[in-house]
């Protein structure tokens, strides 16, 4: 079987944590997930041998993880949003290396329309539940193959997080979207069938 990502250690430890296509995998999140799914993108200075999206983890070079990093969704407290500019205005500054601007625009509008989020307002004016929408949305638009959450949200209600979950998992059904996020607790996943996994 062909995985997605295949790691095998992680600063020198042994891991096997193997995603297959169209998988949804949930990580309790400690201190070993965070550095297993940040290292999925060489973020920090972790150590991590294996392969993601058919790239070899301990031999790429910086073109080969810019290209890798298009093809990951990775949604976390570094992606940037500039606070003085709109929700769209973000998007033109996420979105000026690629090409197909036009498709991800489409896309880029379509996910905020799903979360209710103004594309007009400045992000400085965002509660924290829409600034994760938007940071998702912008992930989403570049249509990737990997949609990672490296940490645990807070969420304001069990409702928004079901929300989240709801969009997440339709996309996973409808277009084989693959998707590993950090979750606290495992009860948090009882209504969107996927595997749970302590690293």
């Amino acid at each position: 079987m062909e995985f997605l990502v295949d790691i095998n250690s992680v600063n020198n430890a042994p891991v096997q944590f193997q995603v297959s296509p169209g998988e949804m995998v949930y990580c309790l999140s400690n201190p070993n997930s965070t550095s297993v799914l940040n290292g999925l993108v060489s973020k920090e200075d972790i150590n991590v041998t294996g392969s993601v999206l058919g790239y070899d983890l301990s031999t790429k070079n910086k073109n080969q993880l810019r290209d890798l990093r298009r093809e990951i969704a990775f949604v976390d407290d570094d992606l940037f949003l500039s606070k003085e500019h709109t929700v769209m205005e973000n998007f033109e500054l996420y979105s000026a290396g690629f090409t197909e601007k036009a498709k991800m625009l489409n896309s880029f509008n379509r996910h905020l329309r799903h979360f209710v989020i103004d594309k007009s307002h400045t992000v400085a004016t965002l509660n924290p539940r829409d600034i994760f929408f938007t940071k998702l949305s912008l992930c989403l638009a570049k249509d990737p193959r990997l949609v990672v959450v490296p940490r645990v949200f807070t969420f304001s209600s069990q409702l928004i997080f079901k929300q989240q979950m709801r969009y997440i998992y339709d996309l996973i059904m409808d277009g084989g979207l693959t998707y590993i996020a950090a979750v606290s607790s495992a009860s948090l996943t009882e209504n969107y069938s996927g595997r749970v996994v302590t690293l």
